[in-house]
This record gives C-alpha cells, structure tokens and sequence, in this order.
C-alpha cells in the first residue's frame, strides 16, 4: 500500500467511525421522545416503559469490556463488521417489533452490538492517528454530541408526517453503507498494533497511577453526566414549566458541540491534563452555584454553561487513558467506557434516593460533591506528572 493510498484508508476508517458514532448518537436520544409512542402501540404501563432505557446497558458494558480485553487476539475489523451488521439489524427489529418484548429485546441486541463496535473503533482511531490522538477522539465525540443533538428533532419531524417505526427504517437505511464500507475496506494498522491482553497486561495496567486515575475520574464525569441527563429537569419543574425544564436540558446538550469542538483544536497544546484540570476547575463553581445558590434564570445559566466543561471531560480523559498504554488501547477503551457507564448508573439512583428524602435540591447537590472528587482526582495527576510517578 503506497502512503497516498495508506492516507486515503486512513481517512475511509476515520469516517465510518464518526458516521457510526453519530447513528449511535441518533438512536440514543431518539428514544425519550418516541416513548409515548411505544406505549400507545404496545399498551403497556409506566413501569414496564421505564425498561426501555437500561435496556442492554449489561450487555453493552460486557461487550466493550470483553471485546477490549480480545481485541489484541483478533482482527479489529471483525469486531467492526459484527457490530455494525448485528447494530444494522436490531435496528430493523426494533421498527418492525410486533410486541413490546421484542421492542426490548431489539434494544437489547443493538446495545450488545454498539458495545462490540465501540471496543474496536477508538483503540483502531488511536493506532492510526497516534500523532494526533487526542484531537481525533474528540472529533470523535463531537460527532455523538451532533447525533445526540438532531436525535430528539429526527423523532419529532417524524412523528408530525409518519409512524415512530419510520424513524428506525431511517436509522437501518443509514447503517447499510457503514456495514457494506467496512466489509469492503481492508484495515492494516502501523507498528505493533494492539497487544495480546493477559493476566500480565491487567496487572501492569492495574499498577500506572494513570491508568487508576482515569478510571476514577471517570466513573465521577460519568456520574455528573448521568445525573445531569435524568434530574436537571425535575430540578427546574420547581421554578419553571415542564417545557422551559425540557428547554434547558436540550440547551445543555447543545452546549457540547462548540465545546468539543474547541477542545478538539486545542488538547494537543495544551496536553490532556491541563486541560481535565482547567474543565474541572469551570465545574465546581458552577455546579456549587447553579444547585446550591442561585434561583429563576440564574439556575438555568449556570447549569447550560457548566455544559460546556463537562462536554470535554469523557472523551480527554479517554485519550490520556490510551495514551498511558497504547500497546492496551483496546482494554483500555473498555475499561474507560465501563468506568463512565458505571458512574452514569449509579449517581441517578443516588441523587433520587438522597431527593426522596431531603428534597430535590440536596439531591442536586451530589453533583458538587461528584465535581470536587473528579477535580482533586485530576489535579493529583497532573501534580503526579510533573513529579513523574503517573505516565502520559
């Protein structure tokens, strides 16, 4: 393969991930709007509609962590060809599902494929842009953030001319070409590629301060965004109506396109950690004003800007993960997806219980307790660094 045609397959594979990360993102937050819908069709109660979201969140994790630790044993591309062909087809199922059993078993499979998907993209995005890793992988998150974003309006625009079921054929049409591109395309990727993962490789990654860090640091960014997602605008029903609370939590989602997009052009001057610690620092202020001292409006602007800072904190902290084991990109991409998810799941549950009995402020509050721990965790990195007892 000459450089021209290595800069072009380069280039082929950097696009199908962005295509698959902004379909993923779609489909995501394409569900809240569409839940009424799926109770209309299929009769059910609110309970039983509350399984749609945790939905394959098992299976997801297990995939991104399982196919990450096999990743080094295997060829990337078969861990893409089988996520994005299975992901094709669940979307189908979910379109066509003739019960609400199957809706969830459809959801259930495409989070199994998205997680098989997802162990294999970025270690593959990190091999192949390793001079501009961190750059790349928040591109590659700015690309969610815009799929995320047009979600609810695909819904909505949908739902004004057609069934909830067009919106899943719109999303199977669209994965197609991502499965017949990555059958297509050869992947070779530079250097050593990705390591065999062992019993020896868990116990080095399990020894570098860097890596323990990222993880902590995730699990507390995940929890911030988890928490934010679920209970900002049950937060804002007690000051505003139930459509300017919606308003807001779009608004904040919003925040994370410009913001991704800055981090995407500044993270390699600036380095990863100077980065985390300087987002950080935004955090805490506006978290401690927005859920503990502001009222009216005041509430809305703080929580709306403090989107901008969260917005780099996942896909950073993922890079300087990587960049800590490269030879591990695949584990590594595993554990810091596993890391996020596991915080996004348990801060809800936490601030519900704490709201149930304090109110729905102290329960806010947890939040400035998450953003002080993911600071402190930040800046020992990034002293430990300038001592040289933390890699990356």
């Amino acid at each position: 393969m000459t450089a021209s045609e290595a800069g072009a397959n380069r280039r082929t594979w950097g696009l199908v991930a962005v295509a698959f990360i902004v379909i993923e993102g779609l489909g995501q937050q394409m569900r809240g709007p569409l839940l009424a819908e799926f109770q209309s069709t299929f009769g059910v109660d609110t309970a039983l509609l509350g399984l749609v979201a945790p939905a394959g969140t098992v299976g997801f994790v297990l995939a991104v962590l399982g196919g990450g630790a096999l990743l080094g044993r295997g060829r990337p591309k078969q861990f893409l060809l089988a996520g994005s062909t299975v992901m094709a087809l669940a979307v189908l199922v979910v379109g066509l599902a003739p019960s609400f059993l199957v809706l969830l078993g459809g959801f259930t499979v495409r989070a199994v494929a998205t997680g098989t998907f997802r162990a294999a993209d970025k270690p593959v995005l990190s091999h192949l842009f390793a001079e501009r890793r961190g750059r790349v992988l928040n591109l590659y998150e700015l690309a969610w953030s815009i799929g995320a974003a047009a979600g609810p309006v695909l819904a909505t625009l949908v739902l004004a001319v057609a069934s909830w079921r067009v919106a899943y054929g719109l999303l199977f049409l669209l994965l197609v070409p991502i499965v017949v591109v990555v059958y297509r395309t050869p992947l070779s990727l530079p250097g050593r590629g990705e390591a065999p993962f062992t019993l020896d490789g868990l116990r080095v990654l399990s020894r570098r301060p860097a890596i323990v860090g990222m993880t902590l640091a995730l699990v507390t960014s995940g929890g911030i965004e988890g928490a934010i997602f679920l209970w900002l605008p049950t937060y804002l029903r007690t000051a505003f109506d139930p459509a300017t609370a919606n308003l807001a939590l779009s608004a904040y989602l919003v925040t994370y396109v410009p913001a991704r997009a800055v981090y995407t052009l500044v993270v390699d001057r600036v380095g990863y950690l100077n980065l985390l610690v300087t987002a950080g620092a935004g955090v805490v202020p506006l978290f401690a004003y927005a859920f503990g001292m502001a009222s009216g409006w005041g509430i809305v602007v703080a929580a709306v800007a403090s989107g901008f800072f969260v917005a780099g904190l996942f896909p950073t902290l993922a890079a300087y993960g990587v960049s800590a084991a490269p030879e591990y990109s695949g584990p590594v991409n595993g554990l810091s997806l596993a890391a996020s998810y596991a915080g996004g799941t348990v801060s809800p549950v936490v601030v519900g219980v704490v709201a149930a009995n304090q109110g729905i402020q102290a329960g806010m509050q947890v939040l400035v307790l998450l953003a002080v721990v993911f600071f402190v965790v930040v800046a020992g990195l990034r002293v430990g660094s300038a001592t040289g007892w933390t890699a990356a």
